[in-house]
């Protein structure tokens, strides 16, 4: 994996948003670079950011599961004080293709934290559309939405409908809203291998009234 851009905002000391292009000079020419500066100046958290936006975690505490709002709350970590959100994204290369990760979190109008989002993008998805092209269907995949934002412009630039891969994604919040809320279909599962189930079957969630009435005459 061949990391192209480093994007963060509010991480630690780091208030603002900050970018690191590895496309672009002085990366270009120079295949070796280092990281230096006083204790403090926040150069730890360039790891925090790599780490976070492909992981879910940081180094610095302990126990190997995903950070989580509590453990934000508790070591005083990850989000600037006195502010609002925070973002870690990284866009790299790969032999599948180029993708985006990102971790965010971010306050409510309560100043309490919500839970934090994950997502991914393929940078490719324009690349693939056709005239023949009649809808995106990407994937929430293990929970994680996807950069439903970004495929939503991609969508109505084109005209495109957008069916989500829901399988994994029952209980799954961007933004304070279900991911079964975005898109024009999200198509869940309810195999007895997923965490909300009847054994078998599945179900199909629409927003738009019209489309919802197609899918139960074709049940």
């Amino acid at each position: 994996m061949k990391i192209l851009k480093i994007e963060f905002e509010n991480i630690n000391s780091l208030k603002g948003f900050h970018e690191i292009d590895f496309s672009k000079e002085p990366f270009l020419t120079n295949s070796l670079f280092a990281i230096t500066g006083p204790t403090g100046s926040g150069k730890s958290s360039i790891l925090d950011v790599i780490s976070l936006a492909i992981y879910g975690k940081i180094p610095r505490i302990p126990g190997t599961r995903p950070i989580s709002k509590t453990d934000i709350e508790k070591f005083g970590t990850i989000l600037t004080r006195n502010q609002r959100k925070a973002v870690a994204r990284i866009t790299y290369e790969c032999k599948y293709g180029v993708f985006s990760t990102q971790w965010s979190i971010s306050t409510n109008r309560n100043d309490k934290l919500r839970d934090n989002d994950m997502e991914i993008y393929d940078h490719s998805l324009q690349a693939l559309i056709t005239d023949k092209t009649v809808a995106i269907m990407p994937v929430h995949v293990f929970g994680n939405p996807c950069d439903v934002e970004a495929i939503d412009v991609i969508a109505k630039k084109h005209n495109l409908k957008v069916i989500y891969d829901a399988a994994h994604a029952i209980g799954s919040v961007y933004k304070g809203k279900s991911v079964l809320e975005y898109g024009d279909i999200s198509a869940t599962s309810l195999h007895a291998t997923k965490l909300f189930n009847t054994g078998e079957g599945g179900a199909c969630v629409a927003m738009d009234n019209e489309l919802h009435e197609k899918l139960k005459r074709i049940r």
